[in-house]
């Protein structure tokens, strides 16, 4: 049993021909206790930390059959509460499908910030799995917007879902698909680069290059511009799309 990494994403291979991946996110100090930064309902935290790991997974074609949910604090209402918000984002974006909900929380001790890390866990066989692809020529574009802390609900019809990867995968022409973290999009459309030895040219554009992403609400795609049609991937996703590089 070998393990690589793909990003964000640990990739187990194992030996009957199938990969296990494996994505993980953190948060701390959002929610409705006492020493919270950010304060919204412990809900919308777990909504939106799901969305990270979720969408690290489609970008990579893969479907979560479990989501592991560590609260670090009481089940009683903090973590009954993340709970409502993961189980809303799996029934919007993960209808009729079957997908475990498992994890843990702290009852020994009185917590004052909310804080959890979650995992997703999926699968796939070797043979259907593929990334890094980008070649010479392809553009770079840019699917949603970067926003973080309060943003995130301000510019709520901007953010990326596990839903609008799935469909950008299924779009002719797109090649590699990366959701955006607290990095920025320049960190990540540069390993894109890195990878295959490609330089990034950026075009001119107004988008901020270095802001956190938050909680993945957008993601970069490389494309082959001969075949992709900006126009018809805007209008299947529904989210702003902008062309901002191209790899040489």
């Amino acid at each position: 049993m070998k393990e690589k990494n793909y990003r964000d994403v640990s990739v187990i291979n194992l030996e009957n021909n199938f990969k296990i991946f494996v994505a993980c996110d953190s948060s701390g100090g959002i929610g409705l206790k006492e020493m919270d930064e950010l304060k919204v309902p412990p809900e919308i935290t777990g909504y939106y930390t799901v969305n990270v790991i979720t969408c690290e997974l489609e970008s990579l074609g893969v479907h979560p059959s479990l989501i592991i949910n560590n609260v670090c604090a009481e089940m009683d209402d903090t973590a009954k509460r993340i709970i409502q918000g993961i189980n809303r984002y799996l029934d919007e974006y993960y209808p009729g499908e079957e997908i475990s909900l498992s994890g843990s929380t702290e009852e020994n001790f009185k917590t004052y910030q909310t804080a959890l890390g979650m995992v997703a866990i999926g699968h796939k066989k070797t043979q259907d799995f593929r990334f890094f692809n980008t070649k010479s020529k392809n553009e770079l574009i840019l699917v949603g917007r970067p926003n973080v802390g309060d943003e995130v609900l301000k510019n709520e019809d901007e953010n990326i879902n596990a839903a609008t990867v799935k469909v950008l995968r299924t779009i002719k022409g797109v090649i590699d698909i990366v959701p955006i973290g607290s990095k920025g999009i320049n960190y990540e459309a540069e390993n894109i680069g890195n990878y295959r030895n490609l330089n990034l040219k950026y075009y001119e554009n107004e988008v901020d290059l270095y802001k956190s992403s938050g909680p993945s609400t957008c993601c970069i795609a490389t494309v082959d511009k001969d075949i992709a049609d900006l126009k018809e991937i805007k209008k299947l996703l529904n989210k702003p799309v902008e062309t901002i590089g191209i790899y040489e």
